[in-house]
């Protein structure tokens, strides 16, 4: 699959983390995706973020996922730091960016679908684009999910500038469900069902596996 995916750094597992960014240290690459959503407090991710910047100085973030409880200083300190070009929040929590000190940042934020993700809602948090999350995209056109018939007139209306990408996988009952851990790289075999005009400019693995672990199956997506 010739698409422009990158590793991530994630913060829902600190074990992980750390291995994340010890491989980094000793491993640059030229650009990672990063998810704060992890952290609970303004302090923990403030002292992450200027943890991360002092580890991995020459780090580039062109996409950071932030909480709808992020502060301006967070996303200024990684667009200052890591050369952040686009941030994302859900598109259910629309109406609260608007209201927030984040809509600063309006010409930035990209909505992610959360189950749907609506033309309402894209209009109401005046996003810039869709972080369109791939995983989610397959569970629910396969579990014929109600929300796809807004989804799909959403990403008739708006484009797509960047992706998230998780793990696919069946349970028992043949349902498809997404997992943000890859244990057989097969998980990923969905991608290529999924049509080219649903990839962005950027795709970003969304997975709490080790940064070696993802350079690998970055690798068998594009021999997919």
């Amino acid at each position: 699959m010739d698409i422009n995916i990158k590793p991530s750094i994630t913060t829902s597992n600190s074990e992980i983390t750390k291995l994340q960014l010890q491989f980094l240290e000793n491993n640059p690459v030229d650009e990672c995706g990063l998810f704060l959503t992890g952290l609970q407090s303004p302090e923990e991710r403030k002292s992450f973020l200027i943890f991360l910047n002092n580890k991995l100085p020459n780090l580039k973030a062109p996409l950071v996922h932030v909480r709808s409880d992020s502060s301006v200083n967070e996303l200024q300190f990684c667009i200052d730091n890591f050369n952040t070009k686009y941030f994302n929040l859900h598109g259910n929590h629309a109406s609260e960016f608007k209201k927030s000190e984040l809509f600063t940042f309006k010409d930035m934020m990209l909505a992610e679908n959360s189950k749907t993700l609506t033309v309402e809602q894209m209009e109401e948090g005046c996003f810039a684009g869709i972080c369109l999350d791939l995983s989610h995209i397959c569970e629910d056109v396969h579990g014929d999910r109600d929300w796809v018939p807004d989804l799909q007139k959403t990403l008739f209306q708006y484009d797509v500038n960047v992706n998230h990408i998780s793990a696919v996988r069946q349970n028992n009952y043949g349902n498809l469900y997404a997992e943000h851990i890859c244990n057989y790289k097969t998980d990923m075999d969905y991608l290529s069902t999924i049509d080219k005009k649903y990839f962005g400019e950027y795709s970003f693995l969304e997975l709490e596996n080790t940064i070696q672990k993802q350079l690998e199956i970055i690798n068998y997506i594009r021999n997919l």
